[in-house]
């Protein structure tokens, strides 16, 4: 018979049992014991009295390496060159460690940037998920490589999801990146252009007229209108030769026979 511990760890040292028993009433000596599998091939020679039992302990090292999973391990006896028995026996390899994972942040101005190193420490291949929280807004300016799998709504936010597979001893680096700089030079590039044509196309003066007084004098009856016209440069340059031309409205027959009289000032 073999005896397997179950599961084998492949990163410590194992023993296996092969257990022989002698079923005849004669000495056996010179007995070829055989283990073999795909990973070690051990050999020793053995002698069994009458009716005899013995354990033989075979202490195996496996490489870290070796993936999960059930493989044949074959016990053959010979005996003077002539096969007297074989067993095959399944040794069942387990599963061990899992992802480590290794952030690696940068920053600058308007621009961040995170490059993720995920590992497969184990000897099975795992299924593992990356995710990143960002808003809205910064979503829109998040690019990475390789591109992410699938995207969760959030209430305030989303997920970025990377989903793959890692084979044991395989790594998976993931670069994301978020950078506002492009967006806030066009913006200000707009800003500038606006505030160009604003005062391109605005006007240089501004003018206004108010009527700051109005009396009649005792003596002949006459009224006088105080009227005060301002006229004010809003550009960004001085203004040589500014005209002003003020229209007073109406005509003789309005004001019957009186003809205003125009005093500057």
């Amino acid at each position: 018979n073999i005896i397997i511990p179950e599961p084998v760890d492949p990163r410590k040292g194992t023993i296996i049992t092969v257990k022989l028993v002698n079923t005849h009433e004669v000495n056996l000596d010179d007995i070829k014991l055989n283990l073999k599998s795909q990973f070690f091939e051990e050999e020793r020679t053995v002698s069994l009295s009458e009716f005899e039992t013995k354990s033989e302990d075979f202490e195996i090292e496996l490489e870290d390496s070796v993936l999960e999973g059930s493989y044949p391990l074959i016990a053959t006896i010979t005996f003077k060159g002539r096969l007297v028995g074989n067993i095959t026996k399944d040794m069942v390899i387990g599963a061990y460690g899992g992802v480590k994972e290794i952030k690696s942040p940068e920053s600058g101005f308007l621009y961040t940037k995170i490059v993720v190193t995920k590992t497969n420490d184990g000897n099975s291949i795992i299924h593992d998920i990356y995710r990143k929280e960002v808003s809205g807004f910064e979503k829109l300016f998040t690019k990475s490589n390789p591109d992410y799998t699938s995207v969760t709504k959030l209430k305030d936010g989303y997920y970025l999801n990377w989903e793959f597979e890692l084979q044991p001893g395989a790594t998976k680096t993931i670069t994301i990146e978020t950078s506002y700089r492009t967006f806030t030079l066009i913006t200000i590039l707009i800003i500038i252009a606006g505030i160009l044509l604003y005062y391109w196309f605005k006007p240089d003066i501004r003018v206004k007229k108010r009527v700051v007084s109005l009396q009649k004098r005792k003596e002949d009856g006459t009224t006088i209108i105080k009227i005060i016209v301002s006229v004010k440069n809003i550009s960004l340059m001085n203004l040589r030769n500014v005209k002003v031309l003020d229209r007073i409205h109406g005509s003789e027959p309005e004001f019957e026979t009186m003809k205003p009289k125009i005093i500057k000032g």
